[in-house]
Parts: structure tokens; C-alpha cells; sequence
């Protein structure tokens, strides 16, 4: 028996079935080709004749020959033939599909136009047969008439071209549902009532729901409660025969977490072109919302800093131009405190602008004016603490400030006096931040008769960045700077590691 289930069109139980009781009812063995004339299923049905012909190896090739001519017909209308040999006959049927021959049926062995006994002998001769037991099973079978003949393989023909219709719907169903079921996407089927009519892996992936529990329900399931005026809309484009295409909107889990999806939705028609439901996919941009609204915020924060930046420098400009004597002196002053600046902006930009270590922000600020911190006039101490954003601006420009005071005026301007920076944190509710700038050694300093652009800079723009309190002290010994703000407005103290 030839039985090639893989082979495409022909790999099926739907053929062995339905051609047995072809065959049982018209007394004929069937075997299916394909349009290459290979045997690719059959036989089935197989009658005594073609046991006995079978046993003794024995094919007198009609059946090959029959299926030659169905697959060779050219005309319109699929062939119908009748082959003969030695009193033998088949009756095949070309079959064919949206228009192309596929392969040929083939039904036999039968005796037709009343064979006398000597066809029996010169058969029994050929197939190497005893006579007496081919002539017992050819008495049994009457002949069949060759109109008879035509009318079965017509009937052939008719079941075989349903056949490959049935099976060519299957297999597009099964590589549909293949396709469907292997899908990262959820893809869900609904009726016209809006029923969940099937559920692939992908929607319990993305739902949480099983199809046990998904299937028969509404597809409002799905749906938040201010998105349920939705349905209605979506349905009546459906039944107007319109695809909706990539309509986002929001969905919810079985977990009642709610999740930003694109759908497209296509109407789905029955057999006779009717709109019966849709096929819903939805697909997770929950991700790509993210980043859309992440980038949103990158530019609204760079907006953000851009402007003030910019508010920053004018500020720079104004107050050093008010405060110097000299276009000069105004140019040079401006220019070291852009570069100030541009040094805490490069702190914040190592660290992606989500804030810095004060511990960072301190070497930084006063590094042009000591070189290595350990081996210099500044003693620095501490515990870790991460500043924000805007609280590193802010120390970085007051440190400045300071730094380019002493070097001028204070304990850097000889070669004896040196700076004690530390700070502490102050346990409390709310918990605060203390930070001392120390000057010592260096000429004796006088309160002055008024205070420059530096001494406001520090005193009030400081205190208002930090939302804290700033002092100013020219003790005689050295410039004290004290800094007192809550510990929540500037940052978080760092893990030790």
C-alpha cells in the first residue's frame, strides 16, 4: 500500500475515509497520484481482484496509464477516462484546484464490455496466475458496462475536487492556526455580539487569562471602564466591512494592571462573503510609550536646563559687569566664572545629570587652585552624600566663589595660610546637612564696606537654591562659610561600600 500522508494535498484521513466507501459502494479500488504520476495514496478498498493481482506482484499498469491521460487533459472541464486492457478496466478523474490539475483518482479493477473467457486466459498468462483462480474471482464480478463506468468516475471526480476543497480549507486553517498559535502577538477572534470566540498563547501571554477562561466571555473583559464606550464604534466599522488599522489605546490585564496596546481589527466573513465577527490583534507598545514619553521628558528637562542655563549666564554677565571696574576686569571675571560653570555642568553630564557626590563636587570646584587635594593647603572631610542636580550647581558656583576670594583675598593669597572644608549630617526630623568652609593662616580680614557680587551670590543665592540658611563670617583669623539646609531639598546620603 502506497500511503505518503506527508505529501501535501493527499496527507489526510480525510481521503482514506471517504474514497473507502467510494470504493465499497462501487465495487473499485482507489488510488490517488499526484500531478508528477506517482502513486501518492492507495490503495484503498481493495477488492479481490486486486489482491489476488497484489499477491502476485503483479500491476498491468492501467492504473498508471489512466492517471497519465487525467493529468495530461488540457481542457477546461477536468477529464473523465476510461482505460482497458485485457478485459480489464479504471475509470479515473482529474483533480483540480482553483484551476490547476493537481493530480488524478483512479478507480479499478473492473471487467468491462463482457470480457470473454480467452481475456481471462491470455490475463491469467500474463500476470503468471493460475487460470482456474483468476476465472473463480472474475465469475463472481460482473462486467460493469463502460457508461456505468463513466457515470462512477463522473461521481469520482465530484468527491475527489470536494475533497481537495475540504482539505485545502483545513490545511490553510491549520497553517492559519499554526501561524496564529506561534504568534508573540495576542491574537483574539470575536462575533458580531462581541463573544470571545478564540484566544491564541500570545493573549494569555499578554492578558493573563487562559482561552478556558477567556473564550465565551465579552470582549469588554479587556477593557478599562473609561474605555468601554469604545466597543460599540469599533463593531459598527466592523459590520461596514472596514479594517481598522494600529488604534491605540489601553488595555487591562487579568491582574487589573492596564497596559498601552495597538490593535488592528479586520471583519471575518463565513463561506458566502457574510461579516460573522472580526479578528482582533493587539500588540504590547507599553515599552515604546515609555520611551516616547522618556524622551518627552529628556527634552523638557534639556528646555528646562537650557533656559536656566541661560538665566545662569545673564545673571553671570549682569553681576560682574555691575561689580568691575574694567571692561577687562569684567571679561576675565566673566570668563573664569563660565568655566566654573562649564565644570559642574561636566560633573552632572559624568553622571547623567542625576545628581553627584558632594565628596566629587568639592575636588572638582577647587581643583585649579590646589592640585592634588591630599597633598594641599585644603583639608577636606566628610561623610558621602549624594547632592541633586541643582543643589551641585548651586555649592559648585559658591565654592568658586570662595576659592577665587581666598586666592585673592585670603588664606591662598600667601604661601602659610590653608581652607578646611568638612561637613556633617545632623540626625532629626528632618534630618540636615551642615557644611563648613574654614579659612586660616592667611593676612587678617576685616568685615568690608560692602559686599560684592561673590558675598551675594553665596548668601542669598545659595541659601534660596538650598532652601537653607547661609553665613558669611570675616572672623580676623579666616572667612568662615556656613551652610544649614534639610537633608531632603539637597540629596540622600550614599551607601557605604
Amino acid at each position: 500500500m502506497t500511503d505518503r500522508a506527508g505529501d501535501g494535498l493527499f496527507g489526510s484521513d480525510l481521503w482514506h475515509g471517504t474514497l473507502e466507501k467510494y470504493g465499497d459502494a462501487t465495487h473499485l479500488t482507489v488510488r490517488l497520484f499526484d500531478a508528477d504520476q506517482r502513486a501518492v495514496f492507495g490503495p484503498v478498498y481493495s477488492t479481490p481482484l486486486f489482491q489476488l493481482f497484489d499477491e502476485a506482484g503483479y500491476d498491468p499498469g492501467l492504473f498508471a496509464e489512466c492517471a497519465r491521460r487525467c493529468i495530461a487533459q488540457t481542457a477546461k472541464r477536468p477529464a473523465v477516462i476510461v482505460s482497458r486492457f485485457h478485459g480489464l478496466a479504471v475509470v479515473g478523474a482529474s483533480l483540480v484546484l482553483e484551476g490547476r490539475i493537481v493530480g488524478a483518482a483512479v478507480g479499478g479493477y473492473a471487467f468491462a464490455d463482457f470480457s470473454q473467457v480467452f481475456e481471462i486466459r491470455r490475463l491469467a498468462g500474463e500476470a503468471g496466475i493460475a487460470f482456474d483462480r483468476l476465472w473463480a474471482i472474475a465469475r463472481k464480478q460482473p462486467p460493469v458496462p463502460r457508461r456505468r463506468l463513466t457515470v462512477h468516475g463522473e461521481l469520482l471526480q465530484v468527491l475527489g475536487d470536494a475533497l481537495l476543497r475540504e482539505h485545502y480549507r483545513a490545511r490553510q486553517y491549520e497553517q492559519a492556526a499554526a501561524i496564529v498559535n506561534s504568534s508573540g502577538d495576542a491574537i483574539v477572534s470575536k462575533d458580531l455580539n462581541s463573544i470571545i470566540t478564540s484566544w491564541n498563547r500570545g493573549a494569555e501571554q499578554l492578558f493573563g487569562y487562559t482561552a478556558q477562561e477567556a473564550i465565551g466571555q465579552p470582549v469588554t473583559l479587556l477593557m478599562p471602564s473609561d474605555r468601554l464606550d469604545e466597543e460599540p464604534g469599533i463593531l459598527e466599522r466592523i459590520r461596514r466591512g472596514e479594517k481598522i488599522d494600529h488604534y491605540e489605546t489601553v488595555r487591562r490585564r487579568k491582574d487589573g494592571t492596564l497596559l498601552a496596546v495597538s490593535l488592528t481589527v479586520s471583519p471575518l466573513t463565513d463561506a458566502e462573503g457574510e461579516i460573522v465577527g472580526a479578528s482582533q490583534i493587539a500588540r504590547d507598545i507599553s515599552e515604546r510609550k515609555r520611551q516616547e514619553q522618556h524622551r518627552e521628558l529628556l527634552l523638557n528637562e534639556l528646555n528646562h536646563r537650557v533656559k536656566n542655563t541661560l538665566a545662569t549666564v545673564q545673571f553671570l554677565a549682569m553681576q560682574t559687569l555691575r561689580n568691575s571696574a574694567t571692561l577687562a576686569e569684567a571679561r576675565d571675571s566673566f570668563e573664569v566664572r563660565l568655566a566654573a560653570l562649564a565644570k559642574a555642568h561636566d560633573v552632572l553630564t559624568r553622571e547623567a545629570w542625576e545628581g553627584a557626590s558632594l565628596n566629587r563636587v568639592v575636588a572638582d570646584a577647587v581643583a585649579a587652585y590646589s592640585g592634588d587635594i591630599q597633598a594641599s593647603r585644603f583639608r577636606v572631610a566628610g561623610p558621602l552624600v549624594r547632592l541633586r542636580p541643582n543643589a551641585v550647581l548651586a555649592l559648585s558656583m559658591a565654592l568658586h566663589e570662595l576659592a577665587t576670594n581666598a586666592l585673592k583675598y585670603g588664606a591662598l593669597s600667601n604661601g602659610t595660610g590653608s581652607v578646611e572644608i568638612n561637613w556633617l549630617l545632623i540626625p532629626g526630623d528632618p534630618r540636615r546637612f551642615r557644611f563648613r568652609w574654614t579659612e586660616s593662616g592667611g593676612p587678617p580680614v576685616g568685615t568690608p564696606s560692602r559686599r560684592g557680587f561673590g558675598s551675594r551670590l553665596i548668601e542669598q543665592g545659595l541659601a534660596h537654591d538650598l532652601a537653607g540658611e547661609v553665613r558669611l563670617t570675616f572672623a580676623p583669623a579666616g572667612l568662615v562659610c556656613t551652610i544649614d539646609a534639610p537633608l531632603d531639598e539637597i540629596g540622600q546620603r550614599e551607601p557605604v561600600t
